[in-house]
């Protein structure tokens, strides 16, 4: 298997026409996820205003025993190398909270939202989640200004959160057999832990070099997608119908 790591070359604008000029920069290269993984700066730039935002993450969203960023102190967990252990950092990013970097990507110019909201969307996602249909959430949201990006301040949207991850009534109609293999022992009311070995080993919390599913795994991920959005089509269907 072909492994490229940091990939780079040298760069230049082909307006002026003529072939390379004789200095160029060196560029990285990635795919469109590396500046925005999950799609909203898109949908905001065309002006949007009813989004159902789908997080499908290698991270487990934290309990909100955990880490609550609405209490003193809870936002400055949000270091660059915590980001990714607590909530997915494309999250922190649209706040301008524990913007995450690194080689190929860079969330820290993806701002859309202010800051002070951030604790209202986390605690929203953390209470569905204990609810046990999914960490989904329905909030009204209003843009700060994003030059970058082109995004007006000001922009009000209806923002369906949808954060992927284990699903504590999904998972109690599951046969036992396969309700083993996927509930972790000791944390059948802990949402944050999945499995670390075994066939479902990371579900449904898959990171990006387990990509290639296997038939079981990609079966009960559409399974549990699936109920998600059942239990919640009505929501759905009137965000995306108003």
């Amino acid at each position: 298997m072909l492994k490229i790591e940091n990939p780079k070359a040298q760069y230049w604008s082909p307006v002026g026409g003529g072939g390379a000029p004789s200095a160029s920069s060196t560029m990285y290269l990635s795919d469109g996820g590396n500046t925005d993984n999950v799609g909203l700066i898109g949908t905001l730039q065309r002006r949007v205003r009813r989004i159902a935002l789908v997080v499908s993450t290698a991270v487990p969203l934290a309990l909100r025993s955990a880490w609550d960023p609405s209490k003193p102190g809870g936002m400055k967990n949000l270091t660059k190398s915590a980001a990714n252990t607590l909530i997915d950092s494309d999250i922190t990013g649209y706040f301008g909270v524990g913007a995450d970097s690194g080689i190929g990507y860079n969330y820290s110019a993806n701002q859309v939202f202010p800051s002070s909201a951030f604790p209202a969307v986390v605690n929203a996602l953390q209470d569905a989640q204990m609810g046990g249909d999914g960490a989904v959430t329905l909030l009204s949201m209003t843009t700060v200004k994003n030059p970058r990006w082109n995004i007006p301040a000001g922009l009000e949207v209806q923002v369906c959160w949808i954060y992927v991850g284990r699903v504590l009534n999904w998972e109690q109609q599951l046969p036992a057999a396969i309700r083993d293999q996927v509930v972790p022992k000791g944390a059948v009311h802990d949402p944050s832990q999945v499995m670390t070995s075994g066939p479902f080993k990371h579900f449904p919390n898959y990171p990006t070099d387990h990509i290639q599913l296997s038939t079981v795994e990609a079966n009960l991920l559409a399974h549990l997608t699936g109920w998600i959005v059942l239990q919640h089509g009505p929501m759905l269907a009137a965000l995306l119908s108003s």
